[in-house]
């Protein structure tokens, strides 16, 4: 299942604070597919790697190996 995650946070840089905001597409193959199927708009922790989509498209795409609702 093909999913779109975003980002955002307040970091320090050089000594001083700035917004980094982002989105990256993201994979979830398997079991976890099938149990997130039908979520959206919710916040996570996710861990994986990244790998290009393809030799076609090589743009990176985060591959998730474990997905969680983040509870904060």
């Amino acid at each position: 299942m093909d999913i779109m995650l975003k980002h955002e946070s307040w970091q320090e840089e050089n000594g001083q604070k700035c917004l980094v905001s982002f989105e990256i597409p993201a994979r979830i193959l398997g079991k976890q597919a099938e149990e997130w199927q039908y979520r959206q708009e919710m916040m996570v922790e996710a861990e994986g790697f990244l790998a290009q989509r393809s030799k076609r498209f090589p743009r990176p795409i985060l591959r998730i190996q474990n997905i969680k609702e983040y509870k904060g």
